[in-house]
């Protein structure tokens, strides 16, 4: 993608145990980083447990043009934590 472009990430929040949707649960995108991973953008499930969210993409780190992205769900008092996969984004001036 080039600097600027509007990447958007979509996913869906499920029970592993009976892949019932989960509403109205926070999901972030983060960079992954060798320290603290950074937030890139934020954004809630849908009463069916999809979302989509967008980020305006930029250069994260200084050393190279990628960007590690994952969705991660961090908890709530009914749910474990989740995190997606990581995918590497490209990103060009």
């Amino acid at each position: 993608v080039k600097e600027g472009d509007v990447v958007v990430f979509a996913g869906r929040l499920i029970r592993a145990d009976t892949s019932e949707p989960i509403a109205n649960a926070l999901i972030k995108i983060y960079d992954s980083d060798i320290g603290v991973d950074d937030l890139l953008a934020k954004g809630y499930t849908d009463s069916n447990g999809y979302f989509t969210i967008r980020w305006v993409a930029e250069k994260m780190d200084p050393f190279d043009n990628t960007v590690e992205v994952y969705a991660k769900f961090e908890g709530s008092g009914r749910y474990q934590a989740s995190q997606s996969a990581k995918y590497t984004i490209t990103v060009e001036s």
